[in-house]
């Protein structure tokens, strides 16, 4: 019995950790996200590939905006994005485009 359960929890454990929705941004260095970028974008159309670099560009705005007329490395550019794998950062760019989408209100009735 005890080893059942040793068994059951191994694999949950495992479950969890491959169920991550494919690669994640990895900012530790430039060439990583570089490799990050690479393999996320691996399987994708040129349309997703398009759509996907326009969802970086707007969750990174404020970061890989120049400093001093230079523009950051992409390490420092991509950091609001560590860990987040394609999916993730495609919803964090639709909402910060569409701030003023609220929830809670209902769409009004169409006439």
């Amino acid at each position: 019995m005890r080893t059942l359960a040793t068994m059951l929890a191994v694999l949950c454990l495992a479950a969890a950790g491959c169920g991550g929705g494919g690669p994640r941004m990895d900012t530790s260095s430039d060439q990583a996200v570089q490799d990050s970028l690479k393999a996320m974008t691996a399987g994708m159309t040129p349309l997703e590939k398009a759509e996907f670099s326009t969802a970086c560009r707007v969750t990174t705005s404020l970061s890989a905006r120049p400093r001093d007329g230079k523009a950051p490395p992409p390490s420092e550019a991509y950091k609001p994005l560590q860990g987040m794998n394609a999916e993730e950062i495609m919803a964090a760019a639709r909402k910060t485009r569409d701030p003023l989408v609220r929830p809670e209100r209902a769409p009004a009735p169409s006439r």
